[in-house]
């Protein structure tokens, strides 16, 4: 013990840095996958908990891994440090870079243990007769096992979306289901889409030319069964005017998110909302996912810093089959406001309105303007 404390306070510090990390890892994939927060996305989901109250609780819950990580830490250490012998000290130290080494190997080998289960949905879209009518089930990341299943069910192909640059977990998850579904002896279609919304145009491509040529069923998925999926949809709805769904997906709702990473989201009532301009994340999850209709740009094209923010929303809205409008205010012009307000009215909704920022005066008067009822 002696000779612990006489030890510079860097090397102790380091040592229990060390003890730290092999502990809080592990800690934290259990945490993620089959605890607190597993049980909160479960019960988040039976209950409909607003997107925002269910991120607060998240927040609670990594706080507290943060803490209990660290109280384990230093009782580990403290443990490890009064053993007298220096071989028992090796000995506990090395049984902690274990559990490190097999967390880290389930992380990026076994990910799809990772995964919680998302129930499927269903798109169907009829191509002219019905000879011609594909099945779209989506749904999360397939196993073995249930591969197996989906082929005894008849599916035509599994469509992955799954992305070789998602690293570290996509690449296995890819190689691991090219093996599965050639062993199962069902077709897997590559539509590789980055869970963001720049980088996806040759897959979007591809998605509209199936969706008017697709016929059977098939099984879509990407990694949690979430945003990707939801841009799929919403490309499939926008290419297909006899798109029909069977059951209506869970696309995350601007009506629960109070805040962007660029400021704050406010709801003006009647399905409209102002917004800061979108992440590449904001817009795959938000905007581009089938549920807003209408994006309404109010940056001017005119002014340089502005003029390419235009040009790639306007791009990205027309792959993803968003109608973008843009109206260009200038600070503080009430004609400007007017004519916003006029052409929300008769724009459908839901309606996105952004600029940069979402708590300028110039947006602040948009949203007298707009207020439902004014």
């Amino acid at each position: 013990m002696d000779q612990n404390s006489e030890q510079p306070k860097i090397v102790r510090f380091a040592r229990f840095l060390f003890v730290w990390i092999c502990v809080g890892i592990p800690l934290g994939l259990l945490t993620l996958t089959v605890g607190p927060m597993r049980w909160l996305a479960n019960y988040a989901h039976k209950t409909s908990m607003p997107t925002e109250k269910e991120a607060f609780y998240g927040k609670l819950i990594i706080l507290g891994f943060v803490v209990v990580s660290f109280l384990v830490a230093f009782l580990i250490c403290r443990v490890i440090l009064r053993c007298g012998k220096k071989k028992s000290q090796k000995g506990g130290m090395g049984v902690l870079l274990l559990l490190l080494v097999g967390s880290l190997g389930v992380f990026v080998f076994r990910p799809d243990l990772l995964i919680a289960k998302q129930p499927d949905r269903q798109i169907i879209v009829e191509n002219g007769t019905s000879l011609q009518k594909a099945e779209f089930v989506l749904g999360s990341y397939p196993d073995y096992d249930q591969i197996k299943i989906l082929k005894s069910e008849g599916y035509t192909a599994i469509i992955t979306l799954l992305h070789p640059l998602v690293a570290p977990a996509e690449p296995k998850m890819l190689s691991d289901e090219r093996e599965n579904a050639q062993v199962a002896g069902i077709d897997l279609i590559e539509m590789p889409m980055l869970p963001w919304v720049s980088g996806n145009e040759k897959t979007i491509m591809k998605i509209r030319a199936l969706a008017k040529t697709a016929k059977g069923k098939y099984y879509v998925h990407c990694y949690l069964g979430k945003d990707r999926i939801n841009a799929f949809r919403s490309i499939i709805a926008d290419e297909n005017a006899s798109y029909k769904a069977a059951r209506d997906l869970e696309a995350r709702d601007l009506s629960t998110k109070n805040y962007f990473e660029n400021g704050p989201v406010f709801k003006l009532g009647n399905r409209v909302y102002i917004t800061p301009y979108p992440s590449d994340e904001e817009f795959l999850t938000y905007l581009f996912n089938g549920d807003v209709k209408t994006i309404v740009c109010i940056l001017n094209p005119a002014v340089a810093s502005e003029k390419s923010l235009v040009e790639k929303e306007k791009k990205y809205a027309k792959l993803y089959g968003v109608r973008f409008v843009n109206l260009p205010i200038r600070s503080n012009s009430l004609t400007d406001i007017r004519i916003l307000k006029d052409s929300v009215s008769k724009l459908e909704k839901p309606l996105v309105i952004h600029g940069i920022n979402s708590n300028t005066p110039t947006v602040n008067a948009i949203k007298e303007h707009l207020k439902e009822g004014s």
